[in-house]
């Protein structure tokens, strides 16, 4: 498997917790969800910080996927700040 796609209201941040054995293995290489702050709002700081651990600790990068389906990068704290639901891709750097 290498790209998940989650559509779950509010519960990415958990659901990441739940992978992030897939995460270690490098068995998932690339993650769209939904940044919501409105359905995040209990976990929205702890999310951010989680995912900046992937950042330091995979290599992941962000990136907000446009109307028009295209992918732009973005820092965790450009897409944090927005307080807009936001698509978001996460590309992992596999390790050899």
């Amino acid at each position: 498997m290498d790209f998940i796609k989650m559509d779950i209201e509010g519960g990415e941040y958990h659901a990441f917790l739940g992978m992030e054995t897939l995460l270690e293995r490098q068995a998932v290489g690339k993650v769209a969800f939904e940044l919501n702050p409105l359905m995040l709002s209990g976990h929205w700081d702890e999310f951010h910080r989680l995912l900046e651990t992937y950042r330091e600790r995979y290599a992941a990068r962000f990136y907000k996927i446009t109307n028009e389906g295209l992918t732009v990068e973005a820092s965790l704290d450009e897409l944090f700040a927005h307080g807009e639901t936001e698509t978001i891709l996460m590309s992992l750097s596999r390790q050899e």
